[in-house]
Formats: C-alpha cells, structure tokens, sequence
C-alpha cells in the first residue's frame, strides 16, 4: 500500500474546533480541501516517504496550503497539563520503575502519556474517543512503549552525561516539542528501512544528542504544529515528511561523519 493511503482515509471530524465549535459545513469544506491536497500531491508525498524524494521535493505553494490545514486541525495543547491522568498508563507500561534520573530524562510522564494513553491527557480526546471510529494513534503508541522498553534497559544512569540529552528532548520550537513530534516519524521510519525497534530507539536518542550538542536542536527537520488527535491529519502528515529530513540523512550515511551515526550494515 502506498504510505498516501493511509491519509486519505482521514475523517473530517478531526477539524473540529473546540474553540468556536465547528459546524457540519465548515467540517465537510475543510474535509474537501484536504481530500483535493491529497489527491494532487500524492505522488510527491509517496516518493518523500518512501525515501525516494527529499522533503524539499513539496513545493512552498502545497506546503503552504497543508500547513492551513492543520491550522484547522483539533490538537493536543502546546502546554503540558498540569494535571494528567495516569493510572492505566502506569499499570500498563511500569514507568515508575524506571531510575528517577531516566524518568527526568523524559520530563516525567507527560509526554509518554499524550504517546501512548491520549485520553488520560487531555480532557477533550473523550470527544473523539467515544466517537465511531476512534482517533488512530498506532505510530505515537508504538514509539512511546518502544521508549519505555528501551529505557528498562538501561543502567547506571548518569545524570551529567544525560544532562545535554535532556535538554535535547526538552527543545521547543514556536512553543512544539520539537523531539516528541518528529521522533514518533522518525523512528517509523528507520524501522521500515529495516532496523530493530531497540536500534531505532538507540540511533534516534543518540542523534537527538550529538546534534543538540553541536547544532542546537535534536534533528534537521523541524515541527511546526502540535500533533493531532489523529495521524491521518495533515499535523502528522507535516510531522512525518519533516522526519524524513533525518531519516534519510541517516540511511545515506550523512550522518556518519557529522555525528557518528553510521547507517545500517545491511
């Protein structure tokens, strides 16, 4: 199946907005919009993220006219909440048995929660998670848990030597995270090219690093929006196709020289 395909099974829904309460009609204009975005620039956004054509390959005109659209998108707050749910997220993935340095590592739960149990985030997802069908959020689940099982494993964790991997993950943009909006695609990514959930894991965390360190931001591509509720919606479209930046630096071996991420031996 072609990546596009996954997208054009969005739901219009998903532009609601909370804020002045959409009607059905600007939900199906909106909806219309994307479906006519998708159909003209689906070859292009086939080849991006299929690794065949560099993210510069949509031009500033489609990219423009994807970026209004997930301005309309319903999203995640760009503030972390102060008080957040977690008791099935804590039963079900046993973050709090991680090294307390390793849960600072990760700014505590906020983000892994919003990655892998949305409605115990943010209030408004109830709106959509009772709906038929519900939000589709299997690349940020996937990615969150492959995170948590990635750092049960690690040991005698230093707080100074993380203390620059910290601040990477922390790095905000416009107000977005920029490392949990785009490492979810990232690590989509380099798994369809073929690597092991726990090497994916290990080259994106270690990427986030040594590029902080030298450059001052975790990745090349950069996250201009919030993720949605949804990953069918043009937020994670944006998202993956910026991911695409790093993912084929690193498979290219780019990155080999600059930071010491050699690509895959396969």
């Amino acid at each position: 199946m072609e990546p596009v395909a996954l997208y054009r099974t969005f739901s219009q829904e998903f532009f609601y907005s909370f804020h002045k309460h959409s009607t059905d009609l600007e939900l199906e204009e909106l909806g219309t919009k994307y479906s006519a975005w998708l159909e003209k620039h689906g070859p292009t956004v086939n080849a991006i993220l299929k690794g065949k054509q560099h993210p510069s390959a949509l031009r500033d005109e489609a990219r423009q006219e994807l970026k209004f659209l997930a301005r309309m998108e319903a999203k995640f707050p760009k503030q972390l909440p102060l008080n957040i749910r977690g008791e099935h997220f804590e039963s079900e993935t046993g973050f709090s048995n991680l090294d307390g340095t390793l849960r600072r590592l990760v700014e505590g739960r906020s983000h892994l929660v919003r990655l892998i149990k949305p409605a115990e985030y943010d209030k408004n997802y109830w709106f959509y998670a009772s709906s038929d069908p519900p939000p589709q959020h299997v690349f940020c689940l996937e990615f969150g848990m492959d995170m948590i099982e990635y750092l049960k494993r690690v040991r005698n964790s230093n707080g100074k030597k993380l203390a620059n991997l910290r601040r990477a993950l922390a790095f905000r943009k416009d107000d977005i995270y920029q490392f949990w909006t785009l490492a979810p695609y990232i690590h989509h990514g380099l798994m369809e090219s073929g690597y092991a959930w726990d090497e994916s894991m290990m080259t994106i965390l270690r990427l986030a690093d040594r590029r902080f360190a030298r450059d001052g931001q975790p990745f090349a591509g950069t996250a201009r929006f919030q993720l949605g509720y949804d990953e069918k919606m043009p937020t994670h479209l944006l998202a993956h196709t910026e991911a695409m930046r790093d993912v084929g630096a690193i498979l290219r071996g780019e990155y080999a020289t600059q930071y010491g991420i050699a690509p895959p031996q396969r």
